[in-house]
């Protein structure tokens, strides 16, 4: 034990005690830390949410401006959404390879969904969207020869979620 004197008051002090605060300050030291570390992540997670949401968003703007700015490419769309033959090989590449983009766009909506960068209400926007493209008769057409092209999580959400779960409408 020592003897201390603070401002005129004598103070008895030992090792034990010493040692008890010095654990006591590291201890809330270590749960400060956590604490921050916690807050931190949630930071981060609620930024990667609202990155893929604004991700999302400028890849559809995107589709769909590219759609709006030509019509005769908007022409193609329609019409291989209802499943028609097209006039030419052309505009049956060109149908095909929109199909692709917007499915990859899907495919993206989904692997956010999965890795939780969405919420509930967010997937269910996106889920909706999905759900329209693949009631189209041209849609259903094309997946069958295109459907291994996308990684198999969506691939199996596509078939057994949304083609499977829903009656189709044929235009």
């Amino acid at each position: 034990m020592r003897n201390f004197v603070v401002r005129g008051i004598e103070l008895n002090l030992n090792w034990e005690f010493v040692a008890a605060v010095t654990e006591l300050v590291g201890a809330i030291t270590i749960v400060s830390t956590l604490v921050y570390l916690a807050l931190q992540v949630r930071q981060s997670n609620i930024a990667a949410g609202v990155s893929a949401q604004q991700e999302m968003t400028r890849q559809y703007a995107d589709f769909t401006d590219t759609l709006l700015s030509d019509s005769n490419l908007y022409r193609i769309y329609s019409h291989g959404q209802r499943g028609d033959r097209f006039e030419d090989d052309l505009e049956a590449q060109q149908f095909r390879t929109l199909l692709g983009k917007m499915t990859w766009f899907f495919s993206s909506m989904h692997y956010h969904y999965l890795n939780t960068e969405l919420d509930e209400d967010e997937w269910h926007q996106s889920k909706s969207l999905i759900m329209g493209a693949c009631h189209w008769k041209g849609f259903r057409q094309w997946w069958v020869s295109s459907r291994n092209s996308f990684p198999e999580r969506f691939i199996k959400f596509i078939d057994t979620e949304i083609l499977d779960a829903t009656p189709h409408k044929d235009s």
